[in-house]
């Protein structure tokens, strides 16, 4: 339950300005901030809704051949957000993760066991490059959102997988 309904206008010319923004700008977005856009339009929009076919669109071409999504915040996140689209609301039975999300899997899980055993007490990695602060900072610098989202990641497909 997100407080606000699909039907408010202001929701409606909201999602057309993410739409718009999406077609003209979403090239240049980082994988983050797609996965976040897709985890909304989950929330938010039915499977044949545009917006949330082309943000899915948009993610799922961002994997690479590693299975990875790019460095391990990025992968978690993307991971998160493929989970979305198979994770049933309502207590209907979930289907498997698609093979992107398996991949991205099991990139963070050989990710963290080579950090595992090269350098014990070695967090995974993040780009260097600040995420957009969304209106709280000019940067958002946050030193466990890796950990923090690996884990959840590696949980919750853990819960869809048989």
């Amino acid at each position: 339950a997100l407080g606000w309904r699909r039907e408010d206008d202001r929701v409606a010319r909201a999602l057309v300005w993410l739409s718009d923004s999406l077609t003209l700008h979403g090239h240049t977005w980082s994988v983050p901030t797609l996965a976040e856009v897709l985890r909304a339009c989950v929330a938010q929009c039915p499977p044949d809704d545009a917006l949330r076919q082309a943000s899915e669109a948009a993610l799922r071409k961002r994997q690479w051949e590693d299975g990875s999504f790019g460095d391990d915040l990025a992968t978690a996140r993307a991971l998160m957000a493929l989970l979305d689209l198979v994770e049933q609301p309502k207590g209907n039975a979930a289907q498997d993760a698609c093979v992107q999300a398996q991949r991205a899997a099991r990139a963070l899980i050989a990710r963290v066991g080579l950090l595992a055993r090269a350098h014990l007490g070695a967090a995974p990695s993040c780009s260097d490059e600040g995420l957009p602060g969304f209106g709280l900072s000019p940067r958002l610098v946050d030193p466990c959102a890796g950990i923090r989202d690996i884990h959840e990641s590696l949980l919750r497909f853990r819960t869809l997988s048989p």
